[in-house]
């Protein structure tokens, strides 16, 4: 049997989830209230024979924001790169629908400053669009307030706004970024 259980913190954006197994047994009431005094750990409960119905609760899979510096370490193999895929793996990756134009510029100047060349510039654009990114619409307003009020570039404060209004981390290997989101409170994840 499958169940699924709502939380009541429902945001704007949508809820994914894991399904995470756990067992009840099948008693009588009466022994239901028992229950403590015959069982003294989970592996005597499972060992006992009873039978066991299982459910599922579901439990949130976090969103992270993730900036260009980072997806750029990935795509081109950065020491780095190990880090983020494993820190980020099972969760959702989230961030403002400027990041292909942000990619797209970073590969640009890499072009231009003779680092890599035109094929192997498009080989990092369909690398990128294997990751799983869910791009998410900003608060210009709001961005630009942020850019005002810490003294950054809207871009940045695309980030920064994004990681606010969905309570995420952040995660970024630009240090003035960083200080940035510290200076508004935002939660860092390390890469």
């Amino acid at each position: 049997m499958g169940g699924q259980i709502k939380g009541s913190d429902m945001t704007d954006s949508p809820q994914l989830y894991q399904t995470i197994p756990f067992y009840i047994p099948s008693l009588s009431q009466s022994e239901f209230l028992s229950l403590p005094e015959k069982r003294t750990s989970l592996a005597d409960f499972l060992t006992s024979g009873e039978i066991v119905v299982q459910l599922s609760i579901k439990e949130r899979i976090m969103d992270i924001v993730i900036d260009t510096s980072a997806l750029l370490a990935v795509i081109v193999g950065e020491p780095e790169r190990e880090r983020i895929v494993k820190s980020t793996s099972g969760h959702t990756l989230i961030g403002p629908g400027s990041i292909p134009w942000e990619i797209g510029n970073a590969f640009s100047a890499m072009i231009k400053q003779h680092r890599l060349g035109l094929a192997e510039a498009q080989q990092g654009l369909q690398i990128f669009h294997t990751i799983p990114l869910r791009l998410v619409k900003v608060d210009l307003e709001n961005a630009i307030s942020i850019a005002n009020q810490i003294k950054l570039y809207a871009y940045d404060a695309c980030f920064l706004d994004c990681a606010v209004r969905y309570s995420a981390p952040l995660m970024t290997l630009d240090r003035g970024l960083e200080r940035a989101a510290r200076k508004l409170g935002v939660k860092l994840m390390e890469a």
